[in-house]
């Protein structure tokens, strides 16, 4: 299931408002291979708003950012969180697959992975093997090398593990969600007074 239409128009509103409002600012970016790399992920449209999104993030955090001139430097974090806004639902993890990634790193230590490798450790068919390979990918978990024959790093780069937990995420979800956020401010909010009126 890819993102849906309703999902996809709000990330094209973003980045349209605020490329307004920067319309002198150039973005300068290394992730052009990273973004590659989605290509059986993600559509070529998807991985199109995939840059433009990278873009904008880079933008409102210009202030965090290296700079030269106008052309501002987008780092790692743009590209990770640009991601997170596209990734459709097929490619979040669940409980089960986070227990498969704490085994694979801790088996990938050691050693580079084959698909059989991943099979072996998880004790799991082809085909799911190649499902949470995908997902892995998508949230760059897991990287495919080309060395005697297709095998894979696992990691988890510089992110704190905890993030993808499901259940945490869950939790964060619930705790600060923005309706949550605005009617606990609002909570005791006894209506507006009559200035005009008063004596």
């Amino acid at each position: 299931m890819r993102i849906v239409e309703k999902q996809r128009l709000y990330l094209y509103e973003i980045v349209h408002l605020v490329k307004a409002l920067y319309p002198s600012k150039k973005i300068s970016h290394s992730f052009k291979k990273d973004v590659e790399e989605l290509a059986d992920l993600y559509t070529p449209s998807e991985l199109i708003l995939l840059e433009d999104l990278i873009q904008a993030l880079t933008l409102l955090n210009q202030l965090d950012r290296d700079k030269k001139g106008q052309t501002i430097f987008s780092n790692k974090a743009d590209f990770e969180n640009a991601k997170r806004l596209l990734m459709p639902n097929e490619y979040k993890l669940n409980d089960n697959d986070y227990e498969s990634l704490l085994k694979l790193i801790e088996q990938g230590q050691t050693q580079q992975l084959t698909y059989a490798d991943i099979s072996e450790v998880l004790d799991c068919s082809y085909a799911t093997t190649k499902r949470l390979v995908r997902k892995l990918k998508a949230n760059n978990l897991i990287q495919k090398r080309a060395i005697k024959g297709i095998r894979y790093n696992v990691s988890y780069f510089d992110l704190q593990l905890e993030n993808f937990k499901p259940s945490n995420l869950k939790e964060e979800e619930t705790k600060h969600s923005p309706f949550d956020v605005m009617t606990e401010e609002w909570e005791d909010f006894d209506g507006f007074v009559d200035t005009q009126n008063r004596t």
